[in-house]
């Protein structure tokens, strides 16, 4: 996994890099599907020499990956491969938000705890009809980004990230599935937010590794139980 891909965010190569990760990440470039150039110049309006770039760039995230004389496919999905992203996961989110915890400043608590009231904002309308589960992804994501953003080790911070976006594919396994189980999942997270924010303005160190496993683990718990797993794969 390269962790260093760098492109000018102003490139139209980066925008086009960033539509095919999230079409991905989103599933709506299914796991294993075949990526025929072809049809990719098509979808996204563009020519052959930015397609190819930014599928390697993508290969290098372990997200597609090229067969032989065959040409490119989305990255699949397994139960082994979950379990190995979600073990690497809690590893390195626990040293990036120790690291945060022991650098945030006033201005990290003040991001922080804005983050967590969007956030809260969105959660307290899980069981409404004004609930928008896309705008509960941004905040989501926001707030788990801002509580490591006090990290000083950038490349720690990079790996993260790509396990993080790895992860999202079998996380929105996760809410496609629980969503059909009337917002359980949502309701359970929405109390360790609030665990989660606590600890880290008391820069509570040592109860941080706890409460990270138990966050992360309810998403991986949830998934190991959906009946018939692999057909959603």
């Amino acid at each position: 996994m390269n962790i260093n891909i760098k492109f000018d965010d102003s490139s139209p190569t980066f925008a086009l890099f960033n539509k095919i990760k999230t079409d991905i990440l989103n599933g709506k470039l299914l796991p294993n599907e075949k990526l025929v150039i072809a049809n990719l110049k098509k979808m996204y309006n563009v020519g052959v020499g930015p397609l190819r770039e930014v599928l390697s760039m993508l290969v290098s995230l372990d997200l597609v990956y090229m067969e032989h004389q065959k040409g490119y496919r989305v990255a699949p999905l397994s139960l082994d491969d979950m379990e190995d992203i979600y073990a690497s996961r809690i590893i390195i989110e626990i040293q990036t938000l120790k690291l945060s915890l022991e650098n945030g400043d006033d201005y990290w608590e003040g991001n922080l705890m804005g983050a967590f009231h969007l956030l809260n904002k969105v959660e307290g309308e899980i069981e409404s009809k004004k609930f928008n589960l896309e705008e509960w992804k941004i905040r989501h994501n926001n707030f788990h980004n801002v509580l490591v953003s006090a990290c000083p080790l950038k490349t720690l911070l990079n790996i993260r990230l790509a396990l993080w976006e790895n992860f999202t594919r079998y996380r929105n396994l996760w809410i496609k599935t629980e969503l059909n189980q009337n917002n359980t999942f949502l309701k359970t997270t929405s109390k360790e937010h609030q665990k989660i924010l606590e600890i880290a303005l008391n820069r509570d160190i040592a109860s941080i590794t706890s409460i990270i496993e138990t966050h992360f683990n309810h998403t991986l718990e949830s998934l190991r139980s959906i009946e018939k797993f692999e057909n959603l794969l």
